[in-house]
């Protein structure tokens, strides 16, 4: 291959997307700031059930724990995921926010971002079961995902350099019913937790 062809294949528009993608992973680890912080808090579910025009809705308070990695991509905006366990009752779950945070002021953020639910032990339906000999149908464990795939919002508060507070507000967008009938089920979650970064 001459070096011309070379210069024209390298400078095409699909080379030229190929190759900014690792000069931005480059610059995304080694130029932002990292930080990382174990965190623990409240939250507080509520579930909703949905079938030929009825509505039931159950909640569920439990506690968390896990770890936060913030990169400072620049001075007002923070890319944070997190490894958070949840657990309330008898269900656990293991939630990966990726949030995206914007300072609005001093020590004051707002978050978005998306976030992955993965339910450690089986679907809790003893409460949907209820429901459903309420609606007149049955249903088993095969009829549920363990995956969630929410929206989160959520503001924090740096206090200090090292200590933050912050609160989330997640929105499930699909159904954790995967059956043939005509049901929806899907929970928000609402979490408040504390943070120290090393």
């Amino acid at each position: 291959m001459s070096n011309q062809s070379t210069i024209n294949t390298i400078e095409s528009p699909t080379m030229k997307r190929l190759l900014l993608i690792p000069m931005l992973l480059f610059g995304f680890f080694t130029f932002g700031q990292i930080t990382v912080a174990p965190t623990a808090g409240y939250l507080y579910v509520k579930g909703k059930v949905k079938f030929e025009g009825n509505e039931i809705e159950k909640d569920r308070d439990g506690l968390y724990v896990g770890a936060a990695v913030q990169f400072q991509l620049s001075e007002k905006v923070a890319f944070q995921p997190e490894a958070l366990y949840a657990a309330y009752k008898d269900y656990a779950v293991l939630m990966l926010p990726l949030v995206f945070k914007y300072k609005i002021i001093q020590g004051l953020n707002i978050q978005a971002g998306p976030q992955i639910d993965y339910s450690v032990k089986e679907y809790p339906i003893d409460d949907v079961l209820g429901f459903a000999d309420d609606f007149g149908f049955d249903i088993s464990e095969d009829d549920f995902t363990r995956l969630g795939i929410s929206a989160a919002l959520g503001l924090g508060y740096d206090i200090n350099e090292r200590i933050f507070i912050e609160s989330r507000y997640t929105f499930q967008l699909n159904d954790v019913y995967t059956g043939d009938l005509d049901i929806s089920i899907k929970g928000n979650i609402l979490n408040v937790g504390v943070g120290y970064r090393f």
